[in-house]
């Protein structure tokens, strides 16, 4: 009945709008969420084959970010098939998800909208780590870093950056030099991006100086990669924000509420959590005998919907659980999980 409601609504707004509209809703849980990916272009890709090229595209989305690369696809692709692309943002739009809105004709954002810095936060192998996970670096944090240096200790000569740059690679949480280097250029490949994209809508010569200014504020002078930009300061930035009638921004909500039960945004995700509800009590392990128990958690981490298609990817994790007497006599309990698959499937009804 959800998918029923769903589709109701999105024809019900398309009607109003007088367009095609296409979801892409991550998950934005506490405890687990969805990165875009450029895996994803395919599931779009079979969307609009099916709505064939049309006049208006509206993208109704909601999500913290991903791969900048996807975004710039992403609205490439959109625009084969339309001659207006707007984007519909009932919550969250932030990272890559504002490239996204960046490229297209309006932005339609509703009081509590928010778009978000577009510098890229830099993951490989070169980045310091904490456990088992990357630490993200952004190049915005290692400039100010040198503006620090500048400006608050008042560091002129060349030999006194040296030396404070090597404190970055030496530190116990280690910045590889080849990790900054990754970190700019991801930071050039992102403003390179967002100059194409708006472009698409822009006059390049005419609107050139407006461009860059559009560029800077959203790459480095916002400060903070978690600043929202709600749709006055959107607006004030030079971005085309178009405020709807109470009707189609209800409809906008409405929809985006269907999605937020469909997958639990608003509860945090804990695997240890989904366990128990399936193994409650686990049976005490005895002697050199430990007998995990083993169980599979499935969670939606994101829907692309339109009235031809719906298509949910899902995470599979498999978690174990044990419990036992420790030395002392005690009994404790460890879990452990891995993803066992992660994919995106169709559904038919």
């Amino acid at each position: 009945m959800a998918k029923a409601d769903r589709l109701k609504l999105i024809a019900s707004l398309e009607k109003a709008r007088g367009s095609k509209v296409i979801s892409y809703i991550g998950a934005t849980r506490q405890g687990i969420g969805y990165e875009m990916s450029q895996l994803d272009i395919r599931i779009i890709y079979d969307h609009l084959y099916q709505i064939k090229k049309k006049e208006k595209i509206d993208l109704l989305i909601n999500s913290f970010g991903g791969d900048v690369t996807f975004a710039w696809r992403l609205v490439h692709l959109i625009r084969e098939f339309s001659s207006e692309f707007n984007v519909l943002i009932p919550l969250h739009a932030f990272s890559a998800a504002t490239l996204i809105a960046l490229g297209a004709d309006s932005i339609v954002m509703l009081p509590g909208s928010c778009l978000g810095p577009t510098d890229p936060q830099s993951r490989n192998v070169f980045n310091p780590s904490e456990g088992a996970s990357k630490l993200p670096i952004q190049v915005e944090d290692i400039a100010s870093y040198i503006n620090f240096l500048k400006e608050d200790f008042g560091l002129k000569s060349e030999s006194s950056f040296v030396e404070s740059l090597k404190l970055l690679s030496q530190s116990d949480n280690r910045i590889h030099p080849l990790a900054l280097g990754a970190s700019k250029r991801g930071s050039q490949l992102a403003r390179r991006y967002a100059q194409d994209l708006l472009g698409l809508h822009m006059k390049k010569n005419s609107d050139k100086e407006k461009i860059t200014k559009i560029v800077e504020m959203f790459s480095s002078k916002l400060l903070a990669h978690d600043h929202p930009i709600n749709r006055d300061e959107a607006g004030k930035y030079g971005l085309k924000i178009k405020k709807e009638k109470p009707e189609i921004e209800g409809l906008i909500w409405e929809l985006f509420n269907k999605y937020e039960v469909e997958l639990q945004l608003d509860e945090f995700f804990s695997p240890i959590t989904e366990f128990k509800k399936v193994q409650p009590n686990i049976p005490l392990s005895l002697g050199n005998q430990l007998q995990p128990k083993v169980e599979e958690i499935s969670v939606e981490l994101a829907v692309i919907e339109s009235v031809e298609y719906t298509d949910v990817n899902s995470q599979v994790l498999q978690v174990q659980g044990l419990k036992f007497l420790d030395g002392s006599g005690n009994i404790n309990e460890n879990y452990s999980w891995i993803t066992k698959k992660q994919d995106w499937e169709r559904q038919t009804t």
